[in-house]
């Protein structure tokens, strides 16, 4: 199977920023209301819930990057600093190089990773690079054994 061009792995990576950047599903996690309470407010579950959406296949190319993403941050200190340099380099919330730094380090400081707290600009690019390719193989990976 032909690998992945430059420019169509680029557009993935910039659709899977829309899709997955800027604060769309930062607050899936814990809810701030029981889940007996939705349900009776609602009698059954909202129409609109995070459950219906977990619960269906999702197979975007957006999704196949979330997937790679998500794989790469539970790899270890240098994996989840190397996915967060991806994810703030195509977080379209931010505007400027020094805002993404600054949100790195900023998430560094709360997740308590130290490598993420002190990353300067080359070494920002240099994960970011390492990133792209870490997702672009196990993006290619996924491909190869599904055909």
């Amino acid at each position: 199977m032909r690998q992945m061009l430059s420019a169509e792995f680029e557009a993935n990576l910039v659709a899977w920023g829309r899709e997955y950047g800027g604060g769309r599903y930062e607050d899936i996690g814990y809810p701030s209301r029981s889940t007996i309470a939705t349900l009776v407010e609602f009698h059954g579950f909202r129409p609109d819930a995070q459950t219906a959406k977990l619960c269906v296949k999702l197979d975007s190319p957006a999704d196949e990057i979330e997937a790679a993403v998500l794989r790469l941050q539970t790899s270890g200190i240098d994996g989840e600093a190397d996915a967060h340099c991806l994810r703030v380099a195509y977080d379209s919330s931010i505007a400027t190089e020094r805002d993404r730094l600054r949100r790195l380090h900023a998430i560094g400081r709360r997740i308590e990773n130290s490598v993420m707290r002190s990353i300067a600009r080359q070494r920002f690019y240099e994960r970011l690079r390492r990133a792209k390719e870490a997702v672009r193989s196990f993006c290619e990976r996924g491909r190869l054994q599904a055909a």
